[in-house]
């Protein structure tokens, strides 16, 4: 029911942003600098001449520097705010060398067989050995359950469907519990907080760990922009509460076609923030469903809204999964998610007649209930 899955959310919207780091490595770590930059030096050879430009990328996929290979060498030299993870790039081939930058002169090598090898970077150790121990295991299992999964909704298979998620879930947890060991082991470094960062771990957690980085990591642009985070999703969150106006949005349906809030009229809406990779989401269809079927004649729509950045995995979870209501996407649009405070999916809204929001994930029990005191009179 709701409340098993609200309860389940920030497992799954954690595993989510997991996943995501784990295949693309995509989150990013850049700040407002407090300190000075410092400088590095980067060393590059590879064991036989080479007619090659090599790039440096930050964790944006933007150039940040290039130079050419003079035989069997090339450098990259210039100033860190702060030790970050960048990537190497070979001429505009698609693979890309992740290396731990810091402070400090560092030598990379590459080898025949495509391996390489980065010396003089400490935090670039533990990155190698936080990854090879811990997170190459783990992302190996996250690509096997995701095909699988991927197999069962093409099928139509909702009982291996679920059957996986269980799996799913349960890697979930172990990863989480263990990752927390790793982002408290002592001492204290910069890569403490570049595991927290991409943790998806809740806030009171990423709270907690901050008041104890504090003494060691307070002056480091990281630390300060995940500070400034969490004050915006409390401050956000404080504006979405019981009683204010809704965000009027206009969102698209899978042909195309915009709606907006007001196109339901005058009628109780029950908004569902989904994506077609959240678990508890997709397990939480079923009640929704019943709640259309038993209130629809009484004047409830039912809307739902997901936030997956890719479209065909969305119309192909429409197809296969059938959720209840209008379906619209909201894909990259930074500005309703903002409005309603989506940090974590599920999310489930109730609005009255007037378009104000009167329920924040209530539980199955307490949705019903309010739902039939508002509906159970309607004509």
């Amino acid at each position: 029911m709701l409340s098993t899955i609200v309860k389940r959310v920030k497992n799954d919207w954690a595993l989510a942003f997991q996943l995501a780091a784990l295949l693309c490595i995509s989150y990013s770590l850049a700040g407002a600098q407090v300190k000075p930059k410092e400088s590095y030096t980067l060393n590059g050879q590879w064991d036989e001449p080479q007619r090659r430009k090599v790039h440096l990328l930050n964790l944006n996929n933007e150039v940040v520097d290039s130079a050419q290979v003079v035989g069997t060498q090339f450098v990259f030299k210039g100033k860190l705010a702060e030790p970050n993870l960048y990537f190497i790039r070979v001429d505009a081939a698609a693979r890309r060398y992740p290396v731990f930058l810091e402070h400090s002169a560092m030598r990379v090598r590459f080898s025949k067989d495509g391996t390489y090898q980065l010396t003089g970077s400490k935090l670039h150790q533990q990155w190698q050995a936080y990854n090879s121990m811990f997170v190459d295991p783990i992302r190996e299992q996250l690509i096997r359950l995701y095909t699988q999964r991927s197999d069962a909704l093409k099928q139509g298979d909702s009982l291996r469907f679920n059957q996986l998620m269980k799996q799913n879930d349960s890697l979930s947890i172990y990863f989480g519990t263990h990752q927390k060991d790793y982002i408290a082991q002592k001492p204290y470094t910069l890569f403490n907080l570049f595991l927290l960062t991409e943790s998806g771990m809740s806030d009171d957690y990423i709270a907690n760990m901050l008041t104890e980085f504090k003494s060691e990591l307070g002056n480091t642009p990281t630390f300060k922009r995940l500070e400034e985070a969490l004050q915006k999703k409390t401050q956000q969150r404080a504006k979405i509460v019981t009683g204010t106006q809704a965000y009027a949005f206009s969102l698209p349906d899978s042909t195309g076609k915009l709606h907006r809030l007001a196109t339901v009229g005058k009628k109780v809406t029950l908004l569902n923030f989904w994506a077609s990779w959240c678990g508890p989401c997709i397990a939480q269809f079923p009640v929704l469903k019943e709640l259309e079927a038993k209130y629809s004649r009484q004047r409830l729509a039912v809307i739902g809204i997901s936030i997956d950045d890719d479209r065909q995995r969305w119309l192909q979870a429409l197809r296969k999964l059938n959720p209840p209501g209008l379906q619209l996407s909201a894909r990259k649009d930074q500005v309703l998610k903002d409005n309603y405070a989506i940090y974590s999916i599920p999310q489930v809204y109730l609005l009255d007649e007037a378009g104000k929001i009167i329920g924040i994930n209530l539980e199955a029990d307490a949705l019903n209930k309010k739902l039939a005191e508002l509906l159970s009179t309607k004509p």
